[in-house]
């Protein structure tokens, strides 16, 4: 019954994903997610998008792409009907949306490493999480070459986690 009505609040077209990097074989890890993906679309009739992640231009291998595609299909998870999507076929995708970011003055561009931070800060913070401390935002270091970072003003940021429910994060 609670999940009759769970289906009735949820939109039309509903699709959840599987977003591996093939910079590997598949290993338990990957079967465990794909048992959970493949599950939760059953139960909830939606289908699944099989998103390749591979945006390691350097560990990610075509090979390994078509032997997870072959793997999945085997253990009966790839079907027909399932959609594949590889980010890096995407790029102008991206690109466009690096572009309106950049003229909205989204971003700026950083070249600080993990070490060069927790140098910074003292190694750790309290909370163990090693956090940028926006040493690169007025920097106008260039764009090309350089990690990138989203601009957004010191506050704090409240989002709704259809999971986890109201989060706030400063």
């Amino acid at each position: 019954m609670a999940l009759a009505k769970l289906r009735q609040n949820l939109p039309a077209g509903l699709r959840t994903r599987f977003a591996p990097s093939p910079t590997g074989y598949l290993h338990l890890g990957h079967i465990a997610s794909a048992i959970f993906v493949w599950g939760l679309s059953d139960v909830l009739k939606a289908k699944v998008l099989l998103r390749i992640e591979d945006h390691d231009r350097q560990r990610c291998r075509p090979e390994f792409t078509r032997a997870l595609c072959e793997d999945l299909e085997f253990l009966g998870f790839f079907q027909p009907e399932t959609e594949l999507s590889v980010q890096s076929q995407h790029e102008d995708r991206y690109t466009a949306a690096l572009m309106r970011l950049q003229e909205q003055g989204l971003i700026f561009a950083c070249d600080c490493s993990r070490k060069d931070l927790a140098l910074r800060l003292g190694k750790q913070q309290a909370t163990g999480e090693l956090r940028y401390d926006g040493y690169c935002r007025a920097r106008q270091l260039p764009l090309s070459g350089n990690a990138l970072r989203l601009q957004i003003k010191a506050q704090t940021q409240t989002f709704l986690d259809l999971h986890l429910g109201p989060q706030t994060q400063d």
